[in-house]
């Protein structure tokens, strides 16, 4: 894949995966700390962001940075995988910020409850 393409690709899985999370440009840019105007070039393939920005871009999107760079077809889920995606990220979305004690909490119930 040459370099143009390659940040085409990115810029449009950037620009498919902030609007899936009904985002902005000036949303994600408060999220990772950069401009509206950058997230704007790099989505139009303007502007070759270095990995560090694009791992703060995927945290700021909530995927996997190897995830965000995989531009293969998508594999086919189903509702229910995509259901449980869902439902995964919100979860993660709730655990953000806490504390490693609260998350210890937190593991023993979900244990508890997967049993």
């Amino acid at each position: 894949m040459e370099s143009k393409e390659l940040f085409q690709e990115i810029g449009t899985k950037l620009r498919a995966l902030r609007r899936e999370k009904t985002l902005t440009q000036q949303q994600l840019g408060d999220l990772f700390h950069l401009s509206y105007k950058y997230v704007g070039e790099i989505e139009r393939a303007e502007k070759n962001p270095s990995i560090g920005v694009l791992n703060r871009v995927a945290q700021a999107l909530e995927v996997d940075l190897l995830d965000f760079l995989d531009f293969g077809p998508p594999s086919p889920a189903s509702k229910e995988d995509k259901a449980q995606q869902e439902l995964v990220a919100k979860i993660n979305r709730q655990l953000k910020g806490k504390k490693a004690d609260q998350l210890g909490k937190i593991l023993k119930v979900v244990k508890a409850l997967a049993e």
